[in-house]
C-alpha cells in the first residue's frame, strides 16, 4: 500500500452513549432531559429521547443538536421510559434508559358569584394552571 506524503486520514466511527441523564424538571404535560455527550466519532452528531409508555408505544421524541431535550404534548400524572442515544452518519450510539415522569394536573376550583349589599358583584374565577396570564375582571351591578 502506497501513501503519498502530507495526507492525513481521519477514521470515523459511531458516537458513544451519552452520559449523565437526568430528569431536570417536569410539568403535567412535559418532561425536561438532560445528559453529558459521548464522543462524537469524529463527525457532526445529535441527539434523539424517544419516550415511551407502559405499552411499550412511543407517544413523544425530540431530535436536537446538543443534549437537552423538552419533550411536550405527554398525558398528565403517567411515568415514562426515556431512550436517549446520539447519531452521527455511521449510525447509532447504543441507547441510555431513564424513567421520567408528568406531574399530576392541579384541581380546577370554580369561585361562585358573591353578592354584596344592594347589588350584586360576580367574580368567575378558575384556580391553578388555567388562571395563569388571565387578567381576572369583577363586575359591579351597582354601578
Amino acid at each position: 500500500m502506497h501513501f503519498k506524503r502530507g495526507r492525513t486520514f481521519f477514521i470515523s466511527d459511531r458516537p458513544e452513549a451519552v452520559t449523565n441523564c437526568t430528569q431536570r424538571n417536569h410539568t403535567s404535560d412535559a418532561v425536561f432531559v438532560g445528559c453529558q455527550a459521548g464522543y462524537d466519532g469524529g463527525l457532526k452528531q445529535i441527539f434523539t429521547i424517544e419516550i415511551y409508555d407502559d405499552a411499550d408505544e412511543c407517544v413523544g421524541n425530540v431530535t436536537v443538536v446538543k443534549p437537552f431535550f423538552a419533550v411536550p404534548r405527554l398525558p398528565a400524572a403517567s411515568i415514562y421510559e426515556a431512550r436517549i442515544y446520539a447519531s452521527n452518519r455511521k449510525g447509532r450510539s447504543p441507547e441510555v434508559v431513564l424513567r421520567v415522569s408528568t406531574l399530576k394536573r392541579p384541581s380546577e376550583k370554580r369561585l361562585a358569584a358573591t353578592t354584596l349589599g344592594q347589588g350584586e358583584l360576580s367574580i368567575q374565577a378558575s384556580v391553578g394552571q388555567s388562571t395563569k396570564g388571565k387578567l381576572l375582571v369583577a363586575h359591579d351591578s351597582r354601578e
